[in-house]
């Protein structure tokens, strides 16, 4: 039997098969394609937001020529508070010619989440029957959109602040309004171009700091010689009167800073709001 020619080959094939199956074994560039490089990812926060800032929030504003806003006073900006506020800051205000001088830019103008926050609780018995209970909290470094003033002064024109004169010192009108000259800019950025209320916000973004007395009680035990009298049935019993939001101590000029009138998460703006509404309580309670 004449042996086969093609045994040789048959058995270096095999053996090549066998190679390319082991890890690592493929040459470099046989049978694969080049890696492209990974593009980076596209986010709301380093890219689409600039792209807005830039080319639609100019008309898409509260007050604006666009239909609806795109961002009110609180931005989206990298290295700043979620929501930070911001506005066209004024520069400089020049009463004998009445030209207020914004920057040409949104500035940051302060945070919209307080940077601080602490409450104190506090117990005191008297007389071993009485209990007197009382809590204070505070919130710090934030600031509200006053957006009820804005209104009332900058579109409806019904604050007796806008209509009287005499209501306001005259640096103070032209820091809320501007110049009010009949033909002149309301606003003059650095590089001369106009600018007007609807950017220049800032006597309306207000420290919304301040501490409240958010509840005190007191707590009358009924001696156990008063409460021996009530024929055995009852075998404790106590009457407690308590108030919540009996004060509050703040330089905010709205009625309430608390108060948002906005369910955006990131927007703390006060409009047509009312104050936390103080309430008392009377409680009884007997222990059987």
């Amino acid at each position: 039997m004449s042996p086969n020619p093609y045994l040789p080959l048959s058995k270096t094939l095999s053996a090549f098969a066998f190679l390319l199956m082991l890890p690592g074994s493929v040459p470099a560039g046989a049978g694969t394609e080049t890696e492209k490089p990974k593009a980076s990812p596209v986010t709301f926060s380093e890219q689409i937001v600039r792209i807005l800032q830039e080319n639609c929030q100019t008309c898409h504003h509260p007050g604006g020529i666009a239909p609806f806003p795109l961002g009110g006073a609180g931005r989206t900006l990298v290295g700043q508070q979620l929501g930070v506020f911001v506005s066209k800051k004024i520069q400089s205000i020049d009463v004998a010619t009445k030209k207020v001088i914004v920057s040409d830019t949104l500035t940051p103008m302060g945070n919209l989440y307080p940077t601080l926050e602490w409450n104190i609780s506090n117990t005191v018995t008297l007389f071993r029957n009485l209990r007197l209970v009382a809590l204070f909290d505070a919130k710090r470094d934030f600031l509200v959109q006053n957006f009820t003033a804005y209104f009332r002064e900058t579109q409806l024109v019904r604050s007796g602040l806008r209509i009287d004169t005499t209501a306001l010192s005259a640096y103070e009108r032209l820091r809320r309004f501007g110049n009010q000259t009949l033909g002149q800019p309301a606003f003059v950025t650095v590089t001369g171009k106009t600018e007007t209320v609807s950017n220049v916000i800032d006597a309306y973004l207000e420290p919304g700091d301040f501490v409240r007395l958010r509840e005190l009680s007191a707590t009358y035990t009924l001696p156990q010689s008063i409460v021996s009298g009530l024929r055995g049935a009852v075998q404790g019993a106590s009457v407690t009167v308590a108030f919540q939001n009996v004060k509050l101590w703040t330089n905010y000029s709205g009625p309430d800073p608390e108060v948002n009138s906005q369910s955006n998460p990131f927007s703390r703006q006060d409009f047509l709001t009312l104050p936390n509404p103080k309430k008392t309580v009377l409680r009884v309670n007997l222990t059987f």
